[in-house]
């Protein structure tokens, strides 16, 4: 899938991993866009990569040109995840959007989103599940504009630099 600018989304290689992880471990840093709190490291993000089912559980990168010809770069990614290893739960999957934080508000978002939905469909996922810090209202946002509705909200269930943090919930039944 091609976006004007260059951007092509596609699933991901091993060689992928460095640009997966410089967009995950400043959100770490940075942010409550997740909870971890120690970058991940080139062990972790092989095992990350490994325990991934490809088939039913991929993750996909936004690709862009670079500058340099013949160059490329990720600047975004996603991925499904089983919601509970229960298997009356395998028509659930919840999901992670993140991208690079110069990308932000470009649209890539949206197409990492579409093609797991699109993918969600053909592997008889029924619905996806957003786990969203309740103070990112960006991505909140972002969610209802994909027709998410928000099911529930535990309170003070996340901490992270130094502050109790709520969690929502959002749906989409695909």
């Amino acid at each position: 899938m091609s976006l004007n600018g260059g951007i092509e989304i596609r699933e991901a290689r091993k060689e992928d991993l460095a640009g997966i992880f410089q967009i995950y471990n400043y959100e770490i840093l940075n942010s409550t866009a997740t909870f971890d709190q120690i970058p991940k490291t080139v062990v972790e993000q092989e095992e990350f990569f490994n325990q991934h089912d490809k088939l039913i559980y991929p993750i996909f990168v936004a690709e862009r040109k670079a500058e340099k010809k013949d160059s490329t770069e990720i600047v975004g990614w996603g991925r499904l995840r089983p919601w509970s290893s229960r298997p009356s739960y395998s028509i659930t999957s919840d999901f992670s959007i993140y991208v690079d934080s110069g990308h932000k508000g470009s649209g890539i978002g949206k197409l990492l989103l579409d093609k797991l939905i699109q993918h969600a469909r053909t592997v008889n996922i029924r619905t996806l599940i957003a786990v969203i810090t309740d103070e990112n209202q960006g991505s909140i946002r972002f969610h209802e504009k994909a027709g998410f509705e928000t099911v529930g909200i535990l309170k003070q269930v996340g901490l992270k630099f130094g502050r109790l943090l709520d969690v929502r919930f959002m749906q989409l039944n695909v």
